[in-house]
Order: structure tokens, then C-alpha cells, then sequence
């Protein structure tokens, strides 16, 4: 323990905030996992699926109503604006405050207009414009705080948010009549709590809440990235959106329940990444792509067995997590998973591309596949019924994977660049797991063959990743 802990102080700074802000996004998605089956059983299948198109709802409207601008475009002004921080903090909380008030008068105008779009009341509609004013502020101080890689409040408070605010929301619907606004209202009071005072944290040295520099400067960098944000949460949230719409509440919970359990492997992969990225970059500035191969090669392998084992244990996952009545979830589980590995495989090839500053190509990748998302659920889901959902966002994400591809190609052709991956090995990766997915799908009752299916590709994995770190 004396070691471990000699060597954690040893590292910099920007590694030791790296490494809280996965600790505290892993936490966070534990805490999730960990209350969800407390969640499903107190609320109706009905009144879960309108939390979820809540939720989903949500995650859409910070990108319009905010902008995003606590994230890349505050990070970046705060390095050109490094002398006049307090009075830039400033300015972008009043810009942000600005848009705020513009969708909220939107709101007020015609707020059944609003609730009959979002499939919701009124009073949740508005709820969520509450949420989305008292949580930017919070999201504006970490930002500040990781900047200056000042991590152990930061930490805290988020790791304090997350847990306050599940167990107010727990006590809340077990001890409430109306338990779907419950669970809101008390995740909402505790983001209240955090957020109003963090507002007056960032305004202390400066209530400058308007500067015109600013403002352009903020609108500039963040409104061409709107199109990559949007049609990003699109394609992650539009699936149970639009089964809410089409085909019932009930549906959209029992859907987001699958879309839950291939999201714990999603976390991995956003985590291994946020790693990767950086090997990456300093490989390819070296001309070493054998390295970044041979690392993409493993984690490849990897991801895909956890993706295996999420789709053979789905069935007892599901019944453990949200109980027998969300069984039927369990049949989207093995192509939602498998999504999950063509995300990396998208992200991988996107990595070439930020490395060359070819970040034109990202924007236009995630809106035709949102597109062909959104086109692909209308058509199907009244069809085939909700769980076609999770085909189509495979479908989606195999089609954005492909034109990351055409986009990685054009540019080792423009830099006269030496290939990055082995592409014969991501097809062959490619293709079992795709095998896989619809294969187990057919063999859900056969319990002793889908564990065997596991243990097989466990085996296998070892074997392979064994004879890499030999080589």
C-alpha cells in the first residue's frame, strides 16, 4: 500500500485528475446499476419508460438550450483568456443564462404545445428546464476546477451530487403516491442545493454577465459543433424517444433497461479510450502506428469479449437488475451490445482524424448516421414492434464505422501516411462478433450453450492476447 501510494503522488497532476474524473464517471454509472433494481420495482414498467424519455429529453435539450458550453468552448477560452478568468467566467454564465431565458419564454408561450412534443406534462417539461439551469452552473465549476487540475472537490462534490441524490430519490418513492415525479423532483431539489450556490461561486469576482468579445467568441467555436453534439445524443437517445411515440411507455422502459446493460460496457470503452487517445497521438507524431496497431489490436479483442459476455449473461442480468417483468428486454441486449463495439471502432479511425485536425469529416459522419437512425426506427419499429430498436442502432453504428473508415483512408492518402490498424483484423473481429449477436439471440433458452458460448471466447481472448504479449 506504502508503494502504491508513493507511486500515485509521484504522478502529474493532469494524470492524478485523469484518473478521479474515471474514478467518479465509474462511481457514478455504479450507483446507477446499483439502485436501478430498487427503481424498477417501485415504479410502474409505464412510469419507467416516461423517466427514460425524460431522461433522453434532457440529454437533447442541454445540447440546444446550453450549447455545451461549459465543456469544450469554456476549456478553450479559459486558455485565451487565462489574465481575465473571473470576468470570461462570467460573460459565458450570462450568454448561457441569455439562450436560457430565449427557450424558456419558447416554453412558457405554449407549454402544452411542448409536453404533447416531449410525450410528457407540462409540469415534467418544465421540471427539466429547472434541471437544465441549476446543473450548468455546477457543470461550468468542474470544468473550471479540472482546468486547473484541481481535483479533489471537485471529486467530491460530484461523487456527493450523485449519492444525495439517489437516496433522496429512493426515500422519496418508496414514501410517495405520485412516485414518477418523485423520483424527479428529488434529483431536481438536490441539483437546486449544489447548483445555485456554485452560481455564486463563479459570479464573486465579476457579475460582468455581458461582453460582446466573449459572446462572439463563445457563439463562434460552439455553434459549429452543435451539429456533432446533436446528432450524437440523437443517435444514443432517439431509440426510446421514438418507441415512447410509436409504440407505448411501457416499451421505452423495458428497452431502456437492455440499453442500460450494454451502457456498462460503453463506460469501458469511453474509459479505455480516454486513454488510448493520448498513446495515439504521441505514436502517430512519431510515425510509430505499429505501436498504436498492436494496442488497438488488444483492446479490439477486449472489448468485443466483454460484449460477448454482456449479451450470454443478459437474461439473468436483466432478471437480477429489473426482475421478471423486464424479461423480455433481454432480446435487444446482444445487438445494443454489439453497437457498443462499432462505437470504439468509429472512435478509433475518428482518432486519426482529430490527430490531422480533419474534425469536418466528424460532424457530417454523426448526423447521416442519426439520420439514418431516426429513418430506420419510423420505418421499422410500427412493423416489427420496439425491439427492431436495437437492429436499427446496430445497423447505425456499423454505417458510421464505415464512413470513419472512407474518411481515414482519404486522409493516410492526403498526409501520405502509412495504415494506422490492421484492417483485416477488425473485419475478423467484426464479423464473429456480428455472427455472435444474432446467434445467441436464437439460443436464449438454452441457458448451458450461451455460457459455454462465453466461456469459449474467454478462452480464446486469453490465448490470443497472450500470444500478442509474447510476440
Amino acid at each position: 500500500m506504502k508503494k502504491l501510494l508513493e507511486r500515485y503522488h509521484s504522478l502529474s497532476a493532469p494524470v492524478r485528475a485523469s484518473f478521479w474524473a474515471l474514478f467518479c464517471s465509474v462511481f457514478q454509472s455504479g450507483i446507477s446499476l446499483i439502485t436501478t433494481p430498487i427503481f424498477t420495482r417501485v415504479l410502474s414498467q409505464e412510469e419507467y419508460g416516461i423517466y427514460s424519455q425524460y431522461s433522453s429529453w434532457l440529454g437533447i435539450l442541454s445540447i440546444l438550450v446550453t450549447l455545451n458550453l461549459s465543456g469544450e468552448t469554456y476549456m478553450k477560452g479559459l486558455s485565451d483568456h487565462e489574465e481575465e478568468e473571473a470576468s470570461f467566467t462570467a460573460s459565458m454564465l450570462g450568454l448561457d443564462i441569455a439562450i436560457f431565458t430565449g427557450f424558456l419564454i419558447l416554453f412558457l408561450l405554449a407549454p402544452s404545445f411542448w409536453a404533447s412534443l416531449f410525450n410528457l406534462t407540462p409540469l415534467l417539461t418544465g421540471m427539466m428546464f429547472v434541471h437544465l439551469f441549476v446543473s450548468n452552473p455546477f457543470d461550468f465549476w468542474k470544468s473550471r476546477e479540472r482546468y486547473h487540475y484541481r481535483y479533489r472537490l471537485s471529486s467530491l462534490l460530484s461523487i456527493g451530487v450523485t449519492v444525495f441524490s439517489y437516496a433522496f430519490s429512493i426515500y422519496a418513492v418508496l414514501n410517495s403516491s405520485n412516485r414518477l415525479n418523485a423520483r424527479i423532483e428529488a434529483d431536481l431539489l438536490v441539483r437546486v442545493l449544489f447548483g445555485l450556490p456554485l452560481l455564486a461561486v463563479l459570479l464573486k469576482h465579476s457579475q460582468k454577465l455581458y461582453d460582446k468579445a466573449t459572446w462572439k467568441y463563445a457563439l463562434q467555436f460552439a455553434l459549429p459543433l452543435i451539429p456533432h453534439y446533436l446528432s450524437n445524443m440523437i443517435l444514443n437517445q432517439s431509440d426510446r424517444i421514438m418507441i415512447g411515440k410509436l409504440v407505448g411507455n411501457a416499451e421505452a422502459g423495458r428497452y431502456s433497461i437492455a440499453y442500460m446493460i450494454a451502457s456498462m460496457v460503453l463506460m469501458i470503452v469511453t474509459a479505455v479510450n480516454s486513454s488510448f487517445v493520448p498513446f495515439t497521438f504521441q505514436n502517430l507524431k512519431r510515425n510509430n502506428g505499429k505501436a498504436v496497431r498492436s494496442g488497438a489490436n488488444l483492446l479490439l479483442l477486449g472489448i468485443a469479449l466483454l460484449c460477448v459476455i454482456a449479451m450470454g449473461m443478459a437474461p439473468e442480468v436483466i432478471r437480477v437488475v429489473a426482475g421478471s417483468s423486464y424479461a423480455e428486454a433481454a432480446d435487444i441486449v446482444p445487438t445494443v451490445s454489439s453497437s457498443v463495439f462499432f462505437i470504439f471502432i468509429y472512435t478509433l479511425f475518428s482518432n486519426v482524424e482529430y490527430h490531422f485536425n480533419k474534425t469536418q469529416y466528424v460532424g457530417t459522419a454523426t448526423l447521416l448516421a442519426a439520420g439514418l437512425n431516426v429513418i430506420l426506427n419510423w420505418l421499422l419499429i410500427p412493423r416489427f414492434g420496439y425491439t427492431v430498436a436495437g437492429t436499427t442502432t446496430l445497423i447505425s453504428y456499423m454505417f458510421l464505422s464505415l464512413f470513419h473508415y472512407v474518411c481515414y483512408r482519404l486522409i493516410l492518402n492526403q498526409e501520405s501516411y502509412e495504415p494506422v490498424y490492421d484492417i483485416r483484423m477488425i473485419l475478423l473481429i467484426s464479423g464473429i462478433l456480428t455472427l455472435l449477436t444474432f446467434f445467441i439471440h436464437t439460443i436464449f433458452h438454452i441457458i448451458w450453450l450461451r455460457y459455454l458460448i462465453v466461456f469459449a471466447s474467454l478462452l480464446i481472448s486469453v490465448f490470443a492476447m497472450k500470444r500478442a504479449f509474447v510476440k
